[in-house]
């Protein structure tokens, strides 16, 4: 889009049986994932801008359907960010 600066997003998924199945910027700016996971367990998304600290952005717990939906206002106000998502 013309006028918006492009801005990179990574994910990665730290237990194998868990899986991002949608992740994508909005049109405003904020980063959106959806993730699939164990129905009932609490999961920790967690963001980096250079991969080295990496701060938790929310904990959540998958839904019936083991879907987590998340959605990060505050992408908006970086120039990159790496996701990831953990099982305490």
């Amino acid at each position: 889009e013309a006028g918006v600066p492009f801005k990179l997003f990574h994910m990665a998924v730290s237990d194998r049986n868990n899986m991002i199945t949608d992740a994508q910027r909005l049109a405003d700016g904020q980063f959106s994932l959806v993730f699939g996971g164990e129905f009932g367990r609490p999961y920790v998304v967690e963001y980096s801008t250079n991969l080295e600290y990496w701060a938790p952005l929310a904990t959540n717990v998958v839904n019936g359907l083991g879907v987590l939906e998340l959605t990060d206002p505050s992408a908006t106000n970086r120039s990159r960010s790496f996701y990831r998502v953990n099982a305490p």
